[in-house]
């Protein structure tokens, strides 16, 4: 092939070393992406990719190979959200992942029939049904006693040729406010550093050769290709941080997630890797115990888990329209594990019979979230959640809209992708001074952009935003009823502080779901295009 990764021209791997291969925030994706160019496309990634890249590196590494997950595994795609990430987890099983951090999206889900009350019944089954362990060592309940869930741990032992890893895991600290907060209730997540530097000792003194920290927190670089040129690395985010904070040694190597960034940089000489997001690459770096007792770690390029190739042997879409080619890795053609296939169909062939159903929506022009400030999709949503509950303004979080509607008709799956976490319509009663303050705080967590806003604007004045009617300022003691998610109600989008400092802020849930809340808007208006204007 034209192109090839730096490892298939690298001996097989030698006595004393081991792989660790890495993948984060893969979100449901169980089949390949298409990356088109021109009339042509090719395949990359998936878990049916990390099946059968995975089984090629074990191969020429002899088996050394350590499989790690970042966490949010499985909350995303139509396929994974029909069966509750079970499918994923199941998968993952059948590949043979040896350990994963708590992403705050496994959380998402909520209670279950076996657990009609507990808000977290979905995550704890799939706890049990995971035949790797699931680490986070930074949760707790508020009284900070440990959680004691099947399965949950705070670190592992994992054995790999000679090596013996210490594995670490972690949780983002922004996990209460970036799932829903009724889900996460009597939990904290708490500040990890303490928590790494007493199990790395512990671990250490057990006979740990190395320190891995697998966490979902990540970091940002704009430039990968010198894993010890960090300059274009920003040190605020959570994961560079914490391990810039570590004493040296602490930790050997560590992967992040979160960010959806790919990493491969050392940070106070900890071997780091983030793989993007949604299984389309795979971070790796070598270990290596010498003959003195002491580790050697390598980063490696990130691997991109191409299927089938474009002509000139990648995936990506940059290039001239090409033909398509099998992939080969190692010179052998690429092969999904059988067992991982026949999972894989049979969880589209189930979802694919619900997706089908037809919402009676026609679109004539796509509905997108861009322009970021007036998102015609964004502006639909918010429309439909002011009409089915008659307040003054409605409000939907950027965060919660996941996909874009395209044109002609759309079906279930189209519209539960783009609202896939099963929110109800909440009524807030508050003075307009206090919604002012609610939208800066929001806002600012998404660098200056405002949520999606029906039933008035937002203008800036002295620096706060106002709420404006037909371009008239609001008085702030006007008393409003504004209708946003029950995500928002209860403090998602970092807003439990601002609702708790305002006790007199009248809270009260409805039944109305807010995917039928759209449904109903979108197909009323049928055949629609944008812009959509607010009832």
């Amino acid at each position: 092939m034209a192109s090839s990764h730096p490892i298939e021209t690298m001996e097989p791997m030698p006595e004393g070393c081991m792989l660790i291969v890495g993948t984060n925030d893969m979100h449901g994706h169980l089949e390949p992406h298409r990356v088109r160019r021109g009339d042509t496309y090719a395949t990359i990634g998936g878990l049916r990719g990390v099946s059968a890249y995975v089984n090629a590196l074990r191969k020429w590494s002899g088996g050394r190979v350590a499989l790690l997950d970042g966490g949010d595994a499985y909350h995303g795609t139509y396929e994974s959200n029909a069966a509750y990430g079970r499918d994923v987890i199941k998968l993952m099983n059948l590949i043979g992942y040896d350990a994963m951090a708590l992403g705050n999206h496994e959380f998402d889900f909520g209670p279950t029939l076996q657990r009609p009350g507990d808000p977290r019944g979905h995550l704890k089954r799939r706890l049990e049904e995971a035949q790797f362990p699931i680490l986070s060592a930074n949760l707790a309940h508020t009284d900070r006693t440990k959680v004691d869930w099947n399965n949950l741990k705070s670190h592992v032992v994992l054995e790999v040729g000679s090596i013996k890893l210490g594995v670490i895991g972690a949780s983002t600290i922004e996990t209460s406010y970036t799932t829903h907060p009724r889900n996460v209730v009597g939990l904290i997540f708490e500040d990890p550093h303490q928590r790494i530097i007493d199990l790395s000792a512990q671990l250490r003194s057990e006979g740990a050769d190395a320190i891995v920290l697998v966490g979902h927190m990540g970091g940002k670089c704009i430039e990968s290709d010198d894993p010890m040129d960090i300059t274009s690395c920003d040190p605020s985010e959570e994961l560079t941080k914490l391990l810039n904070a570590l004493p040296e040694g602490t930790v050997d190597v560590a992967l992040g997630g979160h960010t959806h960034q790919v990493l491969a940089h050392y940070f106070n000489s900890v071997a780091t890797i983030e793989s993007g997001s949604y299984a389309r690459n795979l971070g790796l770096v070598k270990v290596c115990k010498l003959s003195t007792g002491s580790i050697e770690t390598e980063i490696l390029p990130p691997l991109a888990m191409c299927l089938t190739t474009f002509a000139d042997g990648t995936c990506s879409y940059r290039g001239p329209a090409s033909d398509v080619r099998s992939r080969y890795f190692f010179g052998e053609e690429l092969r999904t594990q059988r067992d991982v296939s026949d999972l894989i169909e049979d969880a589209m062939e189930r979802a694919s019979k619900l997706s089908e159903r037809q919402m009676g929506i026609e679109l004539i022009t796509p509905l997108t979230r861009v322009p970021h400030q007036d998102s015609p999709l964004g502006k639909a949503i918010a429309s439909a959640v002011l009409e089915a509950s008659g307040a003054d303004i409605a409000i939907q979080n950027r965060g919660g809209v996941r996909s874009d509607l395209p044109r002609g008709p759309i079906n279930h799956r189209q519209l539960y992708t783009v609202l896939p976490f099963a929110n109800m319509i909440s009524i807030l009663h508050l003075p307009a001074r206090d919604l002012s303050e609610m939208i800066n705080h929001m806002s600012e967590r998404r660098n200056g952009l405002l949520p999606y806003i029906a039933g008035g604007e937002f203008k800036k004045n002295s620096g706060l935003w106002q709420l404006m009617k037909d371009g008239v300022p609001v008085p702030g003691d006007t008393l409003l009823k504004v209708a946003v998610n029950d995500y928002i109600a209860a403090g998602g989008e970092n807003l439990g502080a601002f609702f708790k400092s305002r006790p007199e802020i009248v809270i009260k849930p409805t039944t109305v779901l807010l995917f039928d809340a759209v449904a109903r808007f979108l197909s009323a208006r049928a055949p629609l295009s944008a812009p959509i204007d607010a009832p």
